[in-house]
């Protein structure tokens, strides 16, 4: 299983350090879920994080849906972290806190949808795992 994060942060923010931070966040995931399968229809999925200032939030709205799209056959959703949040936040805590955001999203939104041929359990088990271990909960 392939994970893959879109960014969408505020102009507030370093660009340079918003690339360091979910470059690393994409990195330990895909390190932990690299030799996962959770069935033949989802090879990836694709999560965009939205981390923006009130002034924008009106233009990065949240779908409740999951997409799912056949090339490549992903499962593609949102997360929304919150600006005031994390602008306050050392890197290291940026990092545990946006694993604990994108844990959340995935239980809410993967326990609304069926999606055949894909073990969306075995998927969540494996996700709480991982930011158990890389949060020290």
């Amino acid at each position: 299983m392939k994970l893959v994060l879109g960014r969408n942060f505020s102009r507030e923010f370093d660009v340079i350090e918003q690339i360091t931070i979910m470059n690393q966040i994409e990195s330990n995931l895909n390190n932990y879920f690299l030799n996962r399968h959770y069935g033949d229809r989802i090879n990836q999925i694709y999560i965009g994080i939205i981390c923006v200032s009130k002034g924008f939030d009106p233009f990065f709205p949240l779908s409740d849906k999951i997409k799912l799209n056949r090339n490549p056959p992903e499962i593609e959703y949102g997360v929304k972290l919150d600006f005031d949040i994390y602008r306050n936040l050392p890197k290291e805590q940026k990092i545990i806190y946006t694993y604990s955001e994108i844990l959340k999203r995935s239980v809410n939104m993967l326990s609304k949808k069926t999606i055949n041929d894909f073990d969306k359990d075995s998927f969540i088990k494996d996700l709480e795992e991982f930011v158990s271990k890389n949060t020290n909960n």
